[in-house]
């Protein structure tokens, strides 16, 4: 019961895993560092349908460790994980 709506999603590098737990409009999306040694760059391919978002919509993209906030637009998130600093992100994505 605990893992209904948990999905996979694509991280552009095989370091990074990429999932995200939810329904419309209640959802989080969290990036996580698999190697605890070295920083990995990668675009997250954002599942905007767990927002209702559309690909050609203005929203933001609140990282909920660090509070902080960027806008976007699209299904693709950059993203650089440290693991001195941040080895995972937790999103959540909303409207402008």
């Amino acid at each position: 019961q605990y893992l209904k709506n948990l999905t996979s999603h694509t991280a552009y590098n095989d370091n990074v895993l990429f999932y995200a737990k939810g329904t419309e409009g209640n959802a989080v999306a969290v990036a996580v560092n698999l190697n605890p040694y070295e920083a990995q760059e990668v675009d997250l391919e954002l599942p905007l349908e767990l927002w209702g978002i559309g690909e050609d919509e203005d929203y933001v993209v609140e990282e909920l460790i660090s509070s902080t906030e960027i806008g976007n637009r699209g299904r693709i998130k950059h993203v650089y994980l440290d693991p001195a600093r941040n080895i995972a992100e937790i999103l959540r994505l909303r409207r402008v």
